[in-house]
């Protein structure tokens, strides 16, 4: 059967919905205006073969959404609204006084200016350390033998530390990270803190404003999410997601416009909070790992980004 070129002046549909696959093995060329005023729903899977033309303007009333996996970037990346950051993490992170040190840098050459290890001992114990791996992560890791814990946040004058993170900017933060061959022990956080605390607790008390998406394999075998406003402990939830060996995590953190946090990890929706965090406060960003004495559980971080409104 020949191919089958469909021009469409003027389609006006409440509601579109296709249950099947729907598919186009031509060009499918839109002359006219086509507009949707209601849902268009695609529960099969919609394959383009061919070019896909519109010449005139496509319109959409609605706020489009994608229960997939986004990409790395916003699902509606808008440079005119969000300040965005985004950094591959393939390079070795170091403390603060290494980051200084030119004599370090120089030896070192490609590590990473826009980050540093901090926690208790860091850059002075050969347990707390990080390294480039040849897939392209950094691998976070803590050999130290104690239970210390150790992060990693923005650096003085990186492009993280640049922009304060507020409450009422809808901030986001993504992390991608994998972790590794053998979780038992394992103790693994990310998220936005603010500047009076670090991410050095798993219980869930530590009273200052925080959003993180938490791994405390000794207490649970999900990831779990903590939120917490000015002066009050956290409210914490099960996401029921399970933690999986040598798996690779794309956890999003969102602050809502009425400043609630919703969590996604693979692009699905696992948590909403009730807990709102404090307005016009300013949050960092980090990423922790502590050990627990007699187990080693590096993790890799692969992708690292942040955005947040343009706003007064």
């Amino acid at each position: 059967m020949p191919n089958k070129i469909e021009t469409i002046r003027l389609i006006n549909n409440d509601a579109n919905t296709n249950v099947a696959s729907k598919t186009w093995s031509g060009v499918n060329a839109f002359t006219g205006a086509n507009t949707h005023s209601g849902v268009e729903t695609h529960s099969g899977a919609e394959t383009h073969s061919g070019v896909e033309t519109h010449s005139g303007a496509e319109v959409f009333s609605g706020t489009p959404e994608f229960t997939g996996v986004p990409g790395l970037i916003d699902t509606n990346f808008n440079p005119a609204l969000r300040v965005y950051r985004r950094q591959q993490m393939g390079q070795a992170i170091k403390s603060a006084a290494q980051r200084n040190d030119w004599s370090v840098y120089t030896s070192v050459k490609s590590c990473n200016l826009d980050w540093i290890v901090a926690g208790s001992g860091a850059g002075a114990s050969t347990g707390y350390h990080t390294s480039a791996d040849s897939d392209g992560g950094c691998i976070l890791s803590h050999t130290a033998t104690s239970s210390s814990f150790m992060w990693i946040k923005p650096a003085d004058g990186g492009i993280f530390d640049t922009v304060k993170w507020g409450t009422s900017k809808n901030p986001r933060m993504r992390v991608v990270m994998q972790t590794g061959s053998n979780i038992t022990g394992s103790q693994f956080v990310c998220g936005l803190y603010s500047a009076a605390t670090s991410p050095n607790r798993f219980d869930g008390t530590a009273k200052a404003i925080r959003a993180e998406v938490v791994f405390n394999q000794v207490v649970a075998a999900s990831w779990k999410v903590d939120v917490a406003g000015t002066g009050s402990s956290s409210v914490s939830g099960d996401t029921s997601t399970a933690v999986a060996v040598s798996t690779v995590y794309d956890i999003d953190i969102r602050v809502q416009s009425d400043r609630t946090v919703v969590v996604y990890i693979n692009g699905v929706l696992v948590y909403t909070s009730v807990k709102v965090l404090t307005a016009t406060k300013n949050l960092i960003p980090m990423i922790g790992l502590q050990n627990r004495t007699t187990f080693h559980r590096p993790v890799k971080i692969y992708h690292v980004e942040l955005s947040q409104d343009i706003a007064a």
